[in-house]
């Protein structure tokens, strides 16, 4: 008993290393979305898909989370400069996470996950009906998922796997990798340009640093197995979601607007 006690001691002071080094650089996903174009000129299969991977880059979430994002103005509000989403019922939270900010980037609008969602609404909202039940405080609200096919029904988790590790094929990501790699990729790729661990850990909802340091940040001991260069599409986009604070309107980017329109 003694022996087992000390050898619990003991590891408790390890440093913690991460279970896993290797890790796809999440751009290769951001180049490809990149490459369709504006989203006024996709499809709405394409749309879909495009909507799918930007939220599961910039959300850092599981498949699951992307097919629980629902219309009611509580879980998705859709603003003029940004994207609040709060998740229904996920892996950390019983009912709603904490409000999640997703920033406009108009840098680059073919990779601006809040563009890409309103054009997606816009295009579906003659199909969507009312008919999920979710529990907002103590009452039961009907809504509607946001994710839904040509007829308006649900897309559940396992068809949102499917068309994000089709896109990962398409860029040539290793067969090794899943759909469910990109949070660790895009958790990897915040760390990797500098964004605080504590910013990043709030962002994904995840709590725990050892859950957060064995199952998700992937790099290598004292060195990121990621090339991560200053100037690709994520590392700016990242760097300019996690300039403002959480909730805070983006004063900089409205100036910018508002001095190109005079």
């Amino acid at each position: 008993m003694r022996l087992k006690m000390a050898k619990k001691n003991f590891a408790r002071h390890i440093p913690r290393q991460a279970k896993y080094v290797d890790v796809f650089d999440i751009d290769q996903l951001l180049t490809l979305v990149k490459s369709w174009g504006p989203n006024e000129g996709l499809t709405l299969d394409k749309l879909r898909t495009k909507v799918i991977l930007l939220l599961k880059i910039d959300l850092m979430c599981r498949s699951d989370d992307v097919a629980k994002i629902y219309r009611h103005p509580v879980t998705l509000n859709l603003q003029e400069h940004q994207l609040v989403i709060r998740l229904y019922q996920t892996k950390e939270a019983v009912h709603l996470t904490p409000p999640i900010y997703i920033l406009d980037y108009p840098e680059d609008p073919d990779i601006c996950t809040v563009q890409a969602v309103r054009e997606y609404i816009l295009r579906t909202r003659g199909v969507q009906r009312d008919r999920v039940s979710i529990t907002i405080g103590k009452r039961p609200e009907l809504t509607c998922p946001l994710i839904l096919d040509e007829e308006g029904e649900p897309i559940g988790s396992q068809r949102i796997a499917k068309l994000v590790l089709l896109a990962m094929r398409q860029t040539g990501i290793g067969l090794q990798y899943k759909a469910h790699s990109t949070r660790a990729a895009s958790i990897s790729k915040a760390v990797a340009v500098g964004i605080r661990k504590d910013r990043v850990m709030q962002h994904s909802r995840i709590t725990s640093e050892k859950v957060f340091h064995t199952n998700y940040l992937r790099l290598e001991t004292g060195k990121s197995s990621l090339q991560v260069p200053p100037d690709t599409a994520m590392s700016v986009a990242l760097r300019f979601t996690f300039s403002n604070p959480p909730g805070a309107p983006p004063r900089a980017r409205r100036n910018r607007r508002s001095t190109n329109t005079n």
